[in-house]
């Protein structure tokens, strides 16, 4: 063996012991630095780099000894180490954009819709990394060769059958694409669907999780967002416009109400302060429906606005009982003194 044949060895070696030497020395500059989420996010490459740094090892010892079944293995080691630190080096940048894009704010429409292509996107480039790391393994570990056009035969129809049997997970995974770009659901829209009112908690290439509002998941089909029909209350603004609605007699003085409401809503938090109306929107024998609109920046607010509403109502409609719906009767003189005796 001459030198000539030992400088992959070498070189493999030299860049080994650089990669397994640069952990360390990194950990030690995050560490002066103080702890951070950015140190957590390299932390999480040490094992697919000390990986990498096997893999070239083992691949400089096969140019080196040249035997066949090494050979394959050490290809394989390799092929393995690159796609591991691919999927992880893409969740590393996506924390790193999620930490960029805060969704805890009022407007947030666009960082949840940036959250979203780049959570679908991360998934997809990753699922591609994946399948193309083990087909190349599995071409690499079994060589073509004169078998070529047999194998690429039998793959044709299991792609086929595969095809067939992987319908409803294929669907999924276009959908998911879909979701991505045409974005009909985001990350924390707040949506009704399957009667259920809840915000979007994770989106994915197969399924979509719904928090609902007493914290419970509900998991659907990704397709189910592209086929359906279904609410999503955030579409393009997370303000919302709701209503809480009142029966009250003919007789009841809707000025003061409105004018109660102003107040009422003027002094609460929750109220954006956009607009309110009270309206008379039905008039009925014995009664009147009074409909009362306010707004809120979210959907959370909105409701607890609407709840602290009617609770505020509740005195007014107790101190003036009159105001409340009752059974009127009419009778004349003859009746009276029929039902007298």
């Amino acid at each position: 063996m001459t030198d000539h044949d030992l400088t992959p060895l070498v070189v493999g070696g030299a860049v080994a012991v650089g990669l397994l030497m640069l952990g360390p020395i990194v950990q030690f500059v995050l560490r002066r630095r103080g702890r951070t989420q950015f140190a957590a996010d390299l932390r999480a490459l040490r094992a697919p780099t000390r990986l990498v740094a096997a893999a070239i090892v083992a691949r400089s010892v096969d140019l080196v000894v040249a035997d066949q079944p090494y050979t394959a293995l050490s290809k394989v080691l390799v092929i393995t180490a690159v796609a591991w630190t691919v999927v992880r080096a893409l969740v590393v940048v996506q924390g790193v954009v999620f930490r960029r894009l805060r969704i805890d704010t009022i407007d947030n429409l666009r960082a949840r819709s940036r959250r979203t292509q780049v959570e679908l996107m991360r998934r997809v480039v990753s699922a591609i990394v994946i399948v193309g790391a083990v087909a190349v393994a599995l071409l690499t570990v079994t060589p073509l060769g004169n078998a070529g056009p047999t194998i690429v035969t039998y793959a044709g129809v299991i792609g086929i059958l595969a095809g067939f049997a992987l319908r409803s997970p294929i669907e999924n995974l276009a959908a998911g694409v879909i979701v991505a770009f045409s974005e009909p659901i985001r990350l924390d829209d707040v949506v009704v669907v399957e009667g259920e009112w809840g915000r979007i908690e994770h989106i994915g290439l197969v399924n979509v999780v719904v928090r609902i509002w007493d914290d419970r998941r509900l998991v659907l089909p990704t397709s189910r967002f592209v086929d359906e029909p279904f609410e999503n209350w955030t579409r393009s603004t997370s303000a919302l416009t709701g209503s809480v609605t009142v029966w009250l007699d003919h007789t009841a003085d809707v000025d003061q109400l409105r004018r109660e409401v102003g107040e009422a809503l003027a002094r609460n938090p929750l109220w954006d302060g956009r607009f309110f109306g009270v309206q008379v929107i039905e008039l009925g024998e014995r009664s009147i429906q009074v409909r009362i609109l306010v707004t809120a920046v979210d959907a959370s607010d909105l409701w607890d606005l609407r709840c602290e509403l009617r609770e505020s109502l509740l005195p007014r409609l107790a101190d003036r009982r009159d105001e409340l719906p009752v059974m009127r009767i009419s009778a004349d003189a003859a009746q009276m003194s029929d039902a007298v005796g």
